[in-house]
Order: C-alpha cells, then structure tokens, then sequence
C-alpha cells in the first residue's frame, strides 16, 4: 500500500482514493462470519427487491421480451459492479481511518466540495421510496379488505386507515442503530417475495403469441426505463452493512453483492416473464391486478406484497436518517448519545 497501489483479489489494482488513505495495510481476511454475511444479505436484498417487481411484467411487455430480459442483466451487473467499486472504495478509507464509513466521508477525499451531493441524493431518494411503499401497501391492503369484508367505508377511507396504522408500528424500527438487526424480518419478506414469484408461476399459462419480441413504441421505453434502473437499487445500505461487519472485508462485501443480485435476477426475472407470457399486452403495471382476487392465495399474495413493501420500510429510512445525519455533522457524526439523539 506504500507504493500507493494495492491489489484486492487480482481485480482493481490502481487505488480508487488518493494516496492519503493508502498509507495502512489492511488487516488479513479473518474466518468466515455466516451471521454477520447473512444479515448483510438480508438487508441488501430486502432493499433491492421492493415495489419494482409487481411492475416487471408490464415493464416487460413495453420493452419487448428480448429487450426486457437483456435489460435485467444489464442493470444486474451494472450493480455488481458498483457494488464490487464500493467495496474496494470502503477496504481503502476503512484501512486507514478510524472514522464512520459513509458516502461523505469517502467523496471528500475524491471531490470536498461536492461530497455533500451523494448524500444528499441518497436521502431524497430513500424518502421517496419510504412514501411509495406505503402508498402501494394502503392501496393493495384497502383492495383486500374490500373484497373480504362487506364494509360501508369508501376505499380511499380505508386507505388512509392502513397507511396510518403502518407508519404507527413501523416508526420505532426507524429509529433502531442497528440495520443488520432486522435479520430475520428481512428473510420474512424475502419468503414473501419467494411466495409472489410462486405466484406469478403458478397462475402462468405462458404462450409466445401473446409476446412480442422487440419494443412496442419508443415511448413505451423510455417511460419504463426507471424501473430497470431502480429495481437494482441496494448500495444505498452497502456502508451501513459494511459498518456493522464484525469483520469487514472485500470477500465478504463481494459475496454478499453477488448472492444479492443473483436474488434479485432470479425473482424480477420471473415475474417477469411468466405474467408477460400470459396475459400479454393486457398486463397491468401491477401483475396482481390480472390474478384472480377471490381466490384465496392470491389474496395471501397481496398480504404478502404488503407486508414485504412495509419491511422495505425501514430499510429506506435507514439510509435517508443515516445520509441527514451525516450532512448534519458533515461527516463527524458524535459518539455522545446526547448530542446524537436528534437523528438516532
């Protein structure tokens, strides 16, 4: 690291941060930690699969079949990839700083002036997200509720009743230090996602006369590419996971990349596909939509939706807390409760 290169496992060889944090040797890679990688692995997924996937079908038909697919393993290794260039990012600042690993304070080495941006993005985004999800999970609920119970409350009513109740018990879990400690919820909603994939399969009578092969309008194209370009969408968390590693290291952060996207890939791939197959350009932006709603496993399918979008929940405000409290102390978040209390 003294001749100001370094080499992480044949990959980058030149270092991505100036010199002044190529001074140290970083530690050995220690024993292999399966708790710590799979908590990382939860929240990453978790993070990555959300709202996105009940809109692949339609975003499919608009893109073409071939075009649809190309574009989920394009935007798949687009993330591994930036994922792998953070990672090799954080081993160096992590190497020779003491300090909290964030967008912040790795930019600063690299552009100071302009480091705030990153965050600051970040935030907006993950607050976006935050208020998406909760407006899919009342509409999907509300539409369940109705079609069970014979009620003389108007939908948008029971809308706002669920989103409420939702913000109510899942406000406390925003606030808790720790992301990595949402493990087992995490893989709950990954199950969930694993169930709407099922789903997606098992109500599938695919036929090639209702695809078409190449994009339907330009249009059409351009208005779905966000979807392909967020549905892959994990690095906001990939330092705050790399924080909460016993022992991090690049192998580690890779590994977790991988087995992330590989999810990711398999289960957008699938819902994909197989609703694309069977309903055509009769699909809906939202692929439960053309399920039967009386049947009963679709209906646990919309709970499932919803109680995977409301786990996304704090995922998201994670990051936009973590980004807003960065920019607050610009980098210096304090180690006093008392003065970190306003934000943690």
């Amino acid at each position: 690291m003294g001749s100001a290169r370094v080499n992480v496992n044949g990959g980058i060889t030149a270092p991505l941060l100036p010199p002044q944090l190529n001074e140290k040797k970083p530690v050995a890679d220690p024993a292999f930690d399966p708790d710590s990688i799979l908590g990382g692995y939860s929240v990453l997924t978790k993070s990555m699969i959300g709202s996105g996937m009940l809109g692949m079908a339609y975003a499919g038909c608009q893109w073409g079949f071939v075009m649809g697919i190309l574009a989920c393993f394009v935007t798949a290794g687009i993330t591994y990839f930036t994922v792998y260039v953070l990672g090799v990012m954080a081993m160096e600042y992590m190497s020779a700083s003491t300090g909290e690993l964030s967008f912040f304070n790795v930019a600063k080495f690299v552009s100071p002036k302009t480091s705030w941006l990153i965050d600051l993005g970040v935030a907006v985004k993950a607050f976006g997200a935050s208020v998406a999800y909760i407006q899919i999970v009342g509409s999907l609920m509300a539409e369940v509720i109705l079609q069970g119970f014979s009620l003389s409350i108007d939908r948008q009513t029971i809308k706002y009743i669920v989103q409420i109740i939702l913000v109510v018990l899942l406000a406390p879990t925003v606030y808790c230090k720790s992301i990595t400690a949402t493990k087992a919820v995490n893989m709950f909603g990954i199950a969930n996602l694993a169930y709407l994939a099922l789903l997606s399969v098992v109500y599938a009578q695919p036929s090639w006369d209702n695809v078409t092969i190449w994009p339907l309008s330009a249009s059409g194209l351009f208005s779905r590419l966000p979807v392909f370009i967020f549905c892959f969408s994990c690095q906001q968390n990939l330092y705050k996971v790399c924080n909460e590693l016993r022992y991090p290291t690049l192998g580690k952060l890779e590994k977790m990349g991988m087995w992330t996207v590989l999810s990711g890939l398999i289960i957008y791939t699938t819902v994909m596909i197989f609703p694309y197959m069977t309903f055509g350009k009769d699909v809906d932006s939202n692929f439960l939509h053309n399920l039967p709603l009386e049947s009963y496993p679709v209906k646990l399918g919309y709970i499932a939706a919803s109680l995977s979008l409301g786990i996304n929940i704090p995922l998201a405000m994670h990051p936009c807390r973590n980004s807003i409290t960065v920019l607050w102390f610009k980098g210096e978040v304090p180690t006093d409760r008392l003065k970190e209390r306003t934000f943690r």
